[in-house]
């Protein structure tokens, strides 16, 4: 079930109606999930673990997630440029429409799927 819901997170995001579709039949997670295939995938993977090199890994329990929401929104909202990463987090994840009500769901979804 988890890979069909993957699919279609990712539909969702180059498509943009499967994502309401979903958003009414369970819940808010869909829509966390929609954003971070839309702003997120490319960078961090569909696994969490880093797509490329530099990327953190979202599944390492002691890395990026471990810290707290308040510190975590502000990097996904104002983006990471750590000097040492060849590849920085674009703030909003590149998406400038992205809200802050988004960016707080798409926390959510990456805590639920990949967090401590």
């Amino acid at each position: 079930m988890k890979n069909v819901l993957q699919i279609a997170y990712l539909i969702a995001a180059l498509g943009g109606g499967v994502s309401q579709a979903l958003a009414g039949s369970h819940g808010e997670r869909p829509v966390g999930a929609a954003v971070f295939a839309r702003s997120c995938i490319a960078c961090h993977g569909i696994d969490g673990a880093g797509a490329m090199p530099g990327i953190p890994d979202l599944t390492d329990q002691k890395g990026a997630l471990s810290k707290s929401d308040k510190v975590l929104l502000k990097s996904i909202v104002n983006g990471i440029d750590s000097g040492s990463s060849p590849t920085p987090m674009p703030a909003k994840g590149g998406d400038e429409t992205l809200t802050e009500a988004e960016a707080r769901l798409v926390l959510d979804y990456i805590r639920r799927e990949f967090g401590n």
